[in-house]
């Protein structure tokens, strides 16, 4: 990355960033039992969780050009009214067909959202701490996610999800009007050859695939998880969020250290495999009582995952353009969410049908397999990284 290429006040971007991460993240991970309570389980709630994935998934390649081309500021205001729309639906849909057109909606503001703040805080990094820099966004935005998580299970217990979604809602629109203060971003049109030209490197190519097979723990998370906990253990709301905000934590300190750490040497890429390593074990290990015994796993794999996230941006800062570097992140997250909406529809039956065990550590194994293939492809992969 040669240069910045916007002016705006550091704080802004990470800020606005933890605020959404707040107000989007105090229900979401709480949505598949919301569904099933409305009668929505099994391959309904699969379709309905991969909507969401599916609708930023199409859009997460646009949307990074869109904010190489365009300012940032404006689209991220687009986001949070897409998402402000999407949770007021969710109080007044009935039916599985309105809930199809609000998971849409959903998907686009939060795609929108996410990649123009990414943006932001991908092309205001300086050269030097620059690893220290993505560290700070990522912690601080996942540290806000697990009190998110936590705070989120205490209200369910006190409030129903209708009235915390009018809320979300209107905290959408709060942030709407907080992204007039992020600065404008200069405007670069990049011919679309140039995109294709960063990305025909067979290392490139080939860690975008291992990330796209390494997010298919997301979606067996996402659909199985909250379930796991309920059936496993037992656990109420409550109990739940705070198993989960206390096993975030942990990967907000991860990514922290990751990327204050990630500065100081020569190559990334023994510290992403460490990442690997350990989201891939404690993701089968989690599974196994007792719960303290199973919080300790979790906690291990929040802790490679946040290693692993941190190091994504350094990398894709160090080998791409920034002129071009949201277009091409923008593959990167294509990817991810690929990945996540693939396996929603895969784990959402498998759990149904054999425990909601059975998606995380199937998950866990293809994380393993992931790092198999990082190591015997290092030197393409982390070339000049």
């Amino acid at each position: 990355m040669q240069e910045r290429n916007h002016e705006y006040a550091p704080g802004w971007p990470v800020g606005i960033a933890a605020g959404r991460a707040l107000v989007y993240r105090l229900t979401f991970f709480f949505l598949p039992l919301y569904l099933i309570q409305r009668g929505r389980g099994g391959w309904e709630l699969g379709v309905l969780m991969s909507l969401f994935t599916v609708t930023t998934l199409l859009l997460a390649m646009p949307f990074g050009l869109f904010n190489d081309r365009m300012e940032s500021r404006r689209l991220a205001l687009a986001g949070f009214g897409g998402l402000a729309l999407f949770y007021l639906g969710l109080v007044y849909a009935d039916g599985f067909w309105p809930l199809v057109g609000c998971f849409l909606l959903g998907g686009l503001g939060a795609s929108l959202s996410q990649i123009s703040l990414e943006s932001l805080v991908l092309k205001g990094a300086r050269e030097e701490g620059r690893g220290g820099h993505f560290g700070l966004y990522s912690s601080v935005t996942t540290l806000v996610f697990a009190l998110a998580v936590a705070a989120g299970g205490f209200l369910l217990e006190s409030f129903s999800f209708r009235a915390i979604f009018v809320a979300s809602a209107a905290g959408f629109l709060v942030l709407g009007l907080l992204s007039f203060r992020l600065g404008r971003s200069r405007e670069v049109h990049s011919p679309i050859s140039s995109y294709r030209t960063d990305l025909s490197s067979r290392g490139k190519r080939l860690f975008i695939l291992v990330l796209f097979f390494f997010a298919f723990h997301w979606g067996a998370e996402v659909t199985s998880y909250t379930p796991f906990l309920k059936q496993r253990f037992g656990y109420g709301l409550e109990a739940i969020g705070l198993y989960m905000g206390t096993a975030l934590t942990a990967l907000a300190a991860a990514s922290f250290l990751g990327g204050k750490h990630s500065d100081r040497i020569a190559s990334i890429r023994g510290l992403m495999g460490v990442g690997f390593v350990l989201s891939g074990a404690a993701q089968i290990l989690m599974i196994f009582p007792p719960p303290g015994l199973s919080l300790a796993f979790r906690v291990i794999h929040e802790v490679g995952d946040g290693l692993i996230m941190v190091l994504i941006f350094f990398w894709a800062s160090k080998v791409f353009h920034v002129d071009r570097l949201s277009g091409n992140y923008g593959v990167i997250t294509f990817a991810l969410l690929a990945g996540q909406s693939v396996s929603s529809l895969i784990f959402a039956p498998v759990g149904a049908a054999l425990g909601y065990a059975a998606p995380l550590w199937m998950s866990g194994g293809l994380i393993l397999l992931c790092f198999a293939v990082l190591r015997r492809y290092r030197d393409e992969i982390f070339a000049g990284v």
